[in-house]
């Protein structure tokens, strides 16, 4: 278990080494460490000070001399690299293989919660989990889905202050440019692969924006409040729901009641709706662009739910709600240290074939902690 983890960390150290030249190692070091703490289940700085008996202020100092443009910039550069790697690997196979891998790219928004009045970004959100405004910080997440593998192209936290525009649909335009002009510059069109987005961020503005950067399969899930004209009956989407007749037999849906309509909106104009059943309740999938039939549809909106996962990761393996660094830097940070512990284990867990859970397992069973760290970091006194 040692040699795996010791060649996952690797390329990581190398990466941050050659994209942050001029600053100081040991800031990067700090970093690493704080993301392998993460195998052993040490989700906080103070918990790696303790166990590791090395300089409290000399690792928090290191980790304030990152700034919010550097840690900004490490949030898609780590996690595009990987997802390069990933799609690079498979871009050249059959398209039956591609068809398989079902490259998705997913968009969503979760908050984190915080009661403390210090920690900055803290606002009042609405939260699916609490099901009404919860007290936190909220993050969205890019994903890109490429096999069994979940990988953050891009993940930023979002205020409701400051001098430019802080509203999420404004947040997420810079940061799927980003994304798009990183793999340009690497050959690769990211265009090319669908996105889904929530309900939350459904607009037409959005849809054009998507389609002038070159996206041509946009799915959206779709409001109950919205109008929609289908068959010549102009009512909302809640009120076709009713009289929807769904196809059990339609080709390649696996058996899920499907329903595939063409519809006209005053908002979005026209638009593919499918129509399908979720357990007792009825979706509805919005779909901008290429025009594809019912099972490409479902089957799209299918991996919308690795974006949520990441999030769960994010929360019970991770433990993000327990690093509670004050200032605006210090959120970033907070942010930074988690996604380069994802990126990390998920790296681990594709190369090994284990889960998270099992890795931090193994790891606390088959490695002796301090003569790993003491191995791999030579800047800190490890004792």
């Amino acid at each position: 278990m040692t040699d795996k983890i010791s060649k996952s960390i690797e390329p990581f150290q190398v990466l941050l080494c050659n994209t942050f030249k001029q600053t100081n190692k040991k800031a990067i070091e700090v970093l690493m460490m704080l993301a392998c703490g993460h195998i052993f289940e040490i989700f906080t700085p103070n918990q790696l000070i303790q166990i590791l008996g090395i300089d409290k202020n000399e690792v928090y100092d290191t980790i304030k001399s990152w700034s919010v443009f550097l840690f900004r910039k490490m949030f898609f550069i780590i996690g595009c690299h990987q997802a390069l790697m990933a799609i690079r690997e498979n871009i050249s196979k059959s398209p039956a293989t591609l068809s398989r891998l079902k490259i998705t790219i997913s968009v969503d928004d979760t908050v984190i919660d915080r009661l403390g009045k210090v920690i900055s970004l803290t606002y009042n959100w609405y939260s699916g989990r609490h099901k009404k405004s919860a007290k936190g910080q909220n993050i969205i997440v890019i994903t890109i889905n490429v096999g069994d593998r979940i990988i953050p192209i891009n993940i930023r936290p979002v205020g409701k202050q400051g001098r430019a525009n802080t509203s999420k649909p404004q947040v997420f335009r810079s940061m799927i440019a980003e994304v798009v002009e990183f793999f340009k510059q690497n050959g690769i069109e990211l265009t090319q692969f669908p996105i889904t987005f929530d309900s939350w961020y459904g607009s037409d503005k959005l849809v054009e924006m998507l389609k002038k950067e070159g996206f041509n399969v946009i799915l959206v899930h779709s409001k109950s409040n919205y109008v929609f004209t289908i068959n010549g009956n102009k009512k909302k989407l809640s009120a076709h729901k009713k009289d929807i007749e769904f196809d059990e037999s339609a080709w390649g849906c696996k058996g899920i009641p499907v329903a595939r309509k063409t519809a006209e909106s005053p908002t979005f104009g026209k638009v593919i709706l499918l129509f399908f059943r979720d357990g007792k309740n009825i979706r509805c999938v919005m779909a901008f662009g290429k025009k594809l039939r019912a099972c490409e549809i479902l089957s799209i909106w299918r991996q919308h739910h690795c974006v949520e996962q990441f999030f769960r990761r994010l929360k019970t393996d991770l433990q993000i709600h327990k690093m509670r660094m004050r200032c605006r830097e210090g959120v970033h940070a907070t942010i930074g240290i988690k996604l380069l512990a994802y990126l990390l284990m998920e790296n681990l867990s594709a190369t090994s074939g284990l889960t998270f859970h099992q890795i931090k397992i193994r790891a606390k069973r088959e490695v002796d902690l301090c003569s790993f760290f003491r191995e791999h970091f030579h800047s800190f006194m490890v004792a």
